[in-house]
């Protein structure tokens, strides 16, 4: 796991644009649990640099935030960090769903929202994302 995490975290550093990308961000999410708490302040910080890049992928978005909170749940709760930036790139992200976003990306909104809720959230801070969701949900069909 120590190999695939080194390499993993050099495509999060060197290579934003690049179609490892999702890959990379996908696989750190699903197992987030099993890294090791010495790459955990470096992985943070390469996430929280690509987040802020403005055109990345709301799927790349949704597991970056996803990946953060899933790492705070576990053995990460002992970092000291400031969140309050994630719920807020979370909270933006709900408004860029529309009816033609993947399948796949609500999926990942889901697994999102779901590392989230165990992250112990303030109870404003989730009536804010149940308003919003309700908001978004008024123009999506009911397949999605």
């Amino acid at each position: 796991a120590v190999v695939s995490t080194q390499s993993t975290v050099r495509i999060l550093k060197q290579y934003h644009n690049t179609p490892l990308l999702p890959s990379a961000l996908k696989g750190l999410s699903k197992f987030a649990k099993l890294i090791n708490v010495d790459f955990f302040t470096d992985l943070f910080e390469c996430l929280k640099n690509i987040t802020r890049e403005e055109d990345l992928e709301l799927a790349d978005s949704l597991n970056c935030i996803s990946t953060i909170f899933t790492i705070l749940t576990g053995q990460g709760s002992v970092l000291d960090v400031d969140i309050g930036e994630f719920y807020s790139l979370l909270y933006q992200n709900i408004l860029l769903l529309t009816p033609s976003t993947p399948l796949s990306t609500f999926r990942t909104l889901r697994h999102t929202l779901t590392a989230t809720i165990q992250r112990k959230v303030p109870l404003a801070a989730q009536m804010a994302m149940v308003k919003r969701l309700c908001t978004v949900s008024l123009s999506l069909s009911p397949v999605q």
